[in-house]
């Protein structure tokens, strides 16, 4: 068997390393994903009783809303002007453009969840 001397790094040289730790110390990254015009704050959906998850969201040129997404039957839901529309595809003509790749994207990992 052989063994090869593998060659201790070089200290980090104090500059570099001031950068290191300033780059640690920053705030976390933005939780906002885009879909199409729209930016959704991915990290805080919210999960109801229901199933139904909701989060922020905020389109260009529009007023921040919320959007309500059921993975169980893959629809979308709005909350404008104090009330809930109706339950529609997000590939509907009234859907905003990239809304189903929201829709993909939030809901690719979850399974139902087994009956007793």
């Amino acid at each position: 068997m052989i063994f090869l001397a593998i060659p201790a790094l070089p200290p980090v040289p104090f500059d570099q390393q001031q950068i290191i730790e300033r780059i640690k110390q920053q705030e976390p990254a933005s939780s906002f994903k885009v879909f199409g015009q729209c930016s959704y704050d991915w990290n805080q959906w919210k999960l109801s009783p229901e199933g139904i998850r909701s989060t922020k969201r905020l389109c260009k040129h529009e007023i921040e809303d919320i959007v309500a997404v059921s993975c169980s039957i893959l629809k979308t839901n709005t909350f404008e002007d104090g009330q809930w529309g109706k339950w529609r595809s997000p590939l509907a003509k009234e859907a905003k453009p990239g809304e189903e790749l929201m829709v993909a994207a939030l809901c690719a990992n979850i399974t139902p969840e087994a009956k007793p």
